[in-house]
Formats: structure tokens, C-alpha cells, sequence
């Protein structure tokens, strides 16, 4: 039997250190998590869910992904265990070993349907623009392989599977993730030219 169609988890909550309730900042009249969601049901033939922490149950955020109609879902774990949330959320959804499960993060502006796609066909390609790909199989070695309390180790996947970068980024001066107020108002200022 094969594995269901890649399921897109979209990785959010309010407790950003650097730059708080960064989900609900608009680009463009439209949240950060609002764009996300839009965007991540651009990619062809996948599913889609936010992963949220329990603190968020009951917050702006869920408001925010009631109001956009997504699916949801919340997880009970530490909030800054990142790869524990994207793993629990993973073996919920999908049961077979290659099933495919892309991580994508909202303050990623130039996230791109298209780019995502390639990444699911194989593709390598920077974090900001396709996010992180990976199957079940690779989340159980992850998840078996990081200790639970290191929890900025777990916090980029790709890394703790994977001995090399990623591609770098083009060198064009653009905000390419949104973590900081200026980052932000960068942001808003190259979407409005």
C-alpha cells in the first residue's frame, strides 16, 4: 500500500521570544498565519494542518485559525519543542514510513507554493523558500536521536538529521524570515513596492 499525500504542517504560536504574537502581524491586510494557510493550499495534491501549542488553545491565534477556517492541531507537549509538536502532529495524520511531511514556518515571507512542491518531488532548496521535507521514517530518527530537553537543537529538524546546509540563500537584501520588529518592518515595506 502507498503512502497518503504529502501533509504540510505549518508550524505556529503567539510565545515568539524575539518578536511576540508574530502570527497575527498582517502583510498585506492578511495575517502571517492567515498567508500561510492561503499559500500552503497552493500546493498541489497535499493536506494541510497548523500545529499549535496547548498555551494557544485557548488564544488570539486559535481565533485567528477558527476565523480562516483551518484545521488544527494542538498539541499537549512542551511549547518549545518543536520537533516533538511537528512528530506528534506527523504520526496523528499519516501511519506509513515514506509519507512525506513538509515543515513550513509563517514568518518565512517568501515562502513559495511552487518551490514547495519541487521540494516534495526531492529538491533542495533554502528553508525560507521550501520549507523542510522529510518521511516518517526520517521524524522517528530524529525524534530517537535529540535529547528532549535540548530544545534549540530541536528546533530545525533538518539539521539533526542531515551533516550539511541547505542551500544558501540568494544574496538579494531582502527580509527573508520575519523575527525581529525591523525584520518586520522591512517586510511590510518590500511587499508594499
Amino acid at each position: 500500500m502507498s503512502p497518503a499525500k504529502p501533509l504540510i504542517i505549518i508550524q505556529a504560536r503567539l510565545a515568539s521570544t524575539r518578536l511576540p504574537n508574530k502570527m497575527l502581524l498582517p502583510i498585506n491586510g492578511e495575517t502571517l498565519i492567515a498567508r500561510a494557510w492561503r499559500l500552503a493550499g497552493d500546493v498541489p495534491c497535499t493536506d494541510r494542518i497548523v500545529a499549535i501549542p496547548q498555551c494557544d488553545a485557548y488564544s488570539p491565534l486559535m481565533e485567528e485559525l477558527a476565523r480562516i477556517d483551518a484545521q488544527v492541531f494542538v498539541d499537549s507537549g512542551v511549547e518549545n519543542d518543536v520537533l516533538g509538536r511537528f512528530y506528534r502532529c506527523a504520526h496523528l495524520l499519516r501511519w506509513h514510513p515514506d509519507s512525506i511531511i513538509v515543515r513550513w514556518t509563517p514568518d518565512d515571507i517568501h515562502k513559495d507554493p511552487h518551490a514547495v512542491a519541487l521540494l516534495i518531488q526531492g529538491d533542495r532548496m533554502p528553508v525560507e523558500l521550501g520549507g523542510e521535507a522529510f518521511t516518517l521514517q526520517m521524524l522517528d530518527t530524529a525524534e530517537r536521536c535529540t535529547p528532549h530537553d535540548a530544545y534549540s537543537q530541536r528546533q530545525h529538524i533538518s539539521y539533526v538529521l542531515f551533516d550539511t546546509q541547505a542551500p544558501a540563500m540568494p544574496s538579494r537584501s531582502m527580509v527573508w524570515e520575519i523575527n525581529t520588529p525591523a525584520d518586520y518592518a522591512a517586510a511590510v515595506q518590500e511587499t508594499l513596492a
